[in-house]
């Protein structure tokens, strides 16, 4: 039977569920809570294959890295924000290590770290969805410039940050305008609050919200799904939130999830553990 490795925080309520769940069903699991307070060796064995020793608070676990999965819950919690340059030297030896631990187990990872770290790859599904548009450093400029169309609703996000603004154009919020900013913005302006969220795994999602009343069972809608997670899979990102919006008659892409709220998947927990379950094995 194949070992999943479950990396995150034990307070985190998603990795509580799938640890319950595999634990129902009898599946051979570890949750690494601190990733530095665990000790990692690889052994090269003389016939060229690898084990992987793990040394935890309860005990040492070998494990094979043919028969291995991990499942990593939220990557930028792992380590905490370096307060000097020795921790900042620690936490890229830590990544280091988590990175070759990754690449070496030959199973599914999911929030499988690349080279450059965790990148969110929102600009490889420009082929498939329309993206918020690309637009320049100030918000105020760009909002003032849009603002008479008497749209409800202005989406915004940073483009260095990837954080996510949503401003009524009635209720502006200050705190985007205090002053310019040295990141670039993308925007779109909609005529509306309204929503389509699928919680995906893989290919496989589940809708939790359809504002619109859109076809998410059409042939055209499933195949590009199935076309933005092979495209997110390349980074790879198994286990994510899809927020869109339609405006014009297009279905735009807002937000990418890499980690869904918990809130989000209660409710359907049972269904995501099962499709995790299978997408790691």
């Amino acid at each position: 039977m194949n070992h999943i490795l479950l990396i995150g925080k034990d307070t985190d309520p998603f990795i509580c569920c799938f640890k319950g769940y595999l634990k129902s069903k009898h599946y051979k699991h570890t949750v690494i809570n601190d990733l530095k307070s665990t000790r990692t060796s690889l052994f090269l064995n003389k016939d060229g294959n690898c084990t992987i020793n793990l040394i935890l608070d309860d005990g040492n676990i070998e494990l094979n890295p043919t028969k291995t999965s991990i499942f990593i819950r939220e990557p930028e919690t792992i380590f905490e924000r370096p307060s000097n340059r020795d921790e900042h030297f620690a936490n890229r030896e830590y990544f280091a290590l988590l990175w070759a631990l990754c690449y070496i187990v030959q199973k599914p990872v999911i929030n499988r770290p690349n080279l450059m770290g965790w990148k969110n790859s929102y600009d490889s599904l420009a082929s498939h969805l329309k993206l918020l548009k690309f637009k320049h450093s100030s918000i105020l400029e760009l909002v003032m410039r849009d603002i008479e169309d008497n749209k409800s609703e202005i989406h915004i996000q940073n483009e260095v940050t990837n954080q996510i603004g949503i401003i009524n154009t009635d209720e502006v919020h200050p705190a985007w305008f205090e002053k310019k900013s040295e990141h670039y913005f993308r925007y779109t302006m909609a005529p509306h609050h309204k929503y389509l969220i699928h919680i995906c795994v893989g290919h496989r999602y589940e809708t939790i919200l359809n504002d619109f009343s859109y076809d998410v069972e059409g042939g055209e809608h499933k195949k590009l799904i199935k076309a933005v997670s092979q495209q997110l899979a390349r980074s790879g990102i198994y286990f994510y939130a899809l927020v869109l919006t339609i405006h014009d008659d297009e279905l735009i892409l807002v937000k990418v999830l890499d980690k869904p709220p918990f809130s989000w998947i209660n409710g359907i927990e049972d269904r995501i553990n099962e499709r995790l379950l299978m997408e790691l094995t």
